[in-house]
């Protein structure tokens, strides 16, 4: 009979301890998923208030800003805007390299994002920017392909994790429209 009390006991305490250790991975995998989540959305955060503070000021400074936007593509966008309001007209561009150029991340999905002053030569971050997209809408809020004829500016904007959890990436997104100030309405 105490043989069979040790086996038991024995039994007992080993799946008592195999769910110890269980409920630590699953506690360790969710910090770590936390953890991604909370890097992706702040990179993400930071990137938007970029974007918005040079999309707002779009047109600012040009003395006639149907001319503002210089090149208008579903990827790329080139504009003109007195971003530092130092008086002078700066070209600004936002465009995305392919995937081969970002290799400083684990993500093989990731591009540089390239956000160009003046022509300044290209340097890229690693945001984790896996999608830039630009769509154009005239006043009456149709897309258009005309520059002259943009008014609005939607962006959407997607990011992974740099590093996996599992196979999976964190994936957040983000869209905004920018109608700015500086060109007519």
């Amino acid at each position: 009979m105490a043989t069979l009390d040790i086996v038991g006991s024995f039994v007992l305490g080993g799946l008592l301890l195999i769910t110890v250790l269980n409920l630590e991975t699953t506690l360790v995998e969710t910090s770590y998923r936390n953890a991604l989540q909370l890097i992706t959305q702040e990179s993400l955060a930071e990137l938007v208030d970029l974007i918005q503070y040079d999309f707002r000021k779009m047109g600012y400074g040009v003395p006639d800003p149907t001319t503002s936007i210089r090149t208008m593509r579903s990827d790329e966008i080139e504009f003109l805007a007195d971003v530092d309001e130092d008086g002078t007209i700066d070209t600004v561009r936002y465009a995305v390299s392919d995937t081969s150029l970002a290799r400083m991340t684990p993500n093989p999905n990731d591009r540089l994002l390239y956000r160009q002053i003046n022509g300044q030569p290209r340097e890229g971050d690693a945001w984790g920017v896996t999608e830039l997209g630009f769509k154009y809408f005239d006043a009456n809020g149709r897309e258009t392909s005309v520059p002259s004829l943009v008014r609005a500016v939607q962006v959407s904007l997607t990011l992974e994790s740099p590093y996996a959890l599992g196979d999976e990436f964190i994936v957040v997104s983000w869209k905004g429209l920018f109608r700015p100030k500086n060109l007519p309405h």
